[in-house]
């Protein structure tokens, strides 16, 4: 590692002597402030790979510089080590974008960032996108979200930029739109990927432009708003069918956010039980709800294809059959079973499942999409024969027609689960 920093140091003093002006104001001064931006630099690209780059102490080194060269120097460098440069800011303009694509800029980014939320229906996109406005910087001004998908696209138009007075049939006064309405704040649009090619045209200007003109309109005004947008759809499939625009992507995912599935975290569904347990029993008159150990294994023990969503139904539904007892596993399994949808939802949350496999492997992200689905769909197997058999491995294994010794090592832990429920009982 001190042979790469030496090899850094000499390419750094390599680098100054070209980027002197013809006539220097050189002064001395210290180059460990430049190498730690080096190193920053590396640091960052070498993380990808898992790769952690200390820098041992070596002998001070001091250069002759012109001072305004500096950042210069840096650009070069960076050049040279063909390290990706992004620039990041606040105030920035065409002019100063121009600068920076010359001097090499990989990309040259605005504050504030627009947001991508991606995740199936239920997992909380708009809870995501509301604690983003809850700890930014906007968070005293507005937070106005919009669905796309439930809104026509003739509607949609005026919901987003607004009218003018006799703009259509109908239109008897001036009306705001919803990017007016955010100024200074947040806009959360919800199910992007549901919008219409048309509409995504003229949504892709108004980010462009950072002005709205309403319809029936001739002037434009300015706006200042951070968008926050969420999808369940696979973006990157829909710009390959032409569905969604490419450049309307790249324009909203600057930060992108990606939610797990319930499923395939359930390790947390005890915690939100617990959560919605308290914040729905005292309005629905039990102050102090509670929850039997045997229906929270039940509850995690469950595919929930609606998500968070459907689990906070469920939840609300086993109170109101409980009333002041505590929940036991047979509320749990009654409010499961009024969960209307419940069969569509799971066909629904499964095609989900495959289609995010195979766009994962369509980004070279995964090689065995066919091994996880089977794991998926054995997992589930599995798990509710064991439990529907009250621990029976026998006869769990009798019912999928195989020999209990070719059941997999993991369902040993579904069994201890249900045993120990069993004995409880």
């Amino acid at each position: 590692m001190e042979r790469e920093i030496l090899r850094l140091e000499r390419i750094v003093n390599d680098i100054l002597q070209f980027a002197r002006p013809a006539e220097p104001k050189l002064v001395t001064i210290s180059a460990e402030q430049p190498l730690q931006e080096v190193q920053g630099l590396l640091e960052a690209q070498l993380a990808k790979d898992g790769i952690q780059l200390v820098r041992e102490p070596s002998a001070a080194l001091r250069v002759r510089v012109d001072p305004a060269q500096i950042k210069q120097v840096l650009i070069n460098l960076v050049v040279q080590l063909r390290l990706p440069i992004i620039i990041i800011t606040a105030f920035g303009t065409t002019e100063t974008a121009i600068e920076a694509s010359k001097f090499g800029a990989y990309d040259y980014l605005l504050k504030p960032f627009n947001v991508l939320v991606r995740g199936e229906t239920g997992t909380g996109k708009e809870l995501i996108a509301r604690a983003i406005y809850q700890h930014n910087d906007r968070a005293k001004a507005a937070f106005i979200a919009i669905n796309c998908a439930a809104i026509p696209e003739t509607l949609l138009e005026s919901e987003l930029f607004g009218h003018e007075r006799g703009a259509f049939t109908g239109a008897a006064a001036r009306r705001i739109g919803r990017f007016e309405q955010a100024n200074g704040g947040t806009l959360f649009l919800d199910e992007i990927g549901d919008m219409t090619l048309g509409m995504q045209v003229k949504l892709m200007r108004v980010l462009q432009e950072k002005c709205v003109q309403r319809l029936g309109g001739k002037q434009t005004t300015a706006v200042d708003v951070r968008v926050v947008a969420a999808t369940h759809r696979d973006l990157e499939t829909a710009i390959r069918q032409k569905q969604f625009r490419e450049d309307l992507y790249y324009r909203l995912s600057v930060v992108v956010i990606s939610l797990p599935p319930l499923r395939n975290r359930r390790e947390d569904i005890p915690e939100l039980v617990r959560y919605f347990l308290q914040r729905h029993g005292p309005e629905l008159g039990n102050p102090k709800p509670s929850i039997h150990p045997e229906a929270m294994d039940f509850l995690q023990a469950q595919s929930w294809p609606g998500n968070v969503r459907e689990l906070e139904n469920v939840v609300r539904k086993a109170l109101l059959l409980a009333q002041t007892y505590t929940i036991t596993v047979d509320h749990a399994g009654a409010a499961l079973s009024k969960t209307s949808g419940r069969s569509a939802s799971a066909a629904r949350a499964f095609e989900e499942h495959v289609e995010e496999l195979l766009a994962a492997a369509r980004r070279g992200e995964v090689t065995d999409v066919h091994a996880r689905v089977l794991e998926t769909a054995e997992r589930e197997l599995f798990t509710r024969a064991i439990q529907q058999a009250q621990g029976n491995q026998a006869k769990a294994a009798r019912w999928l027609g195989i020999s209990r010794i070719t059941m997999p090592a993991w369902s040993l832990d579904i069994l201890d689960r249900s045993t120990r429920r069993v004995a409880r009982g």
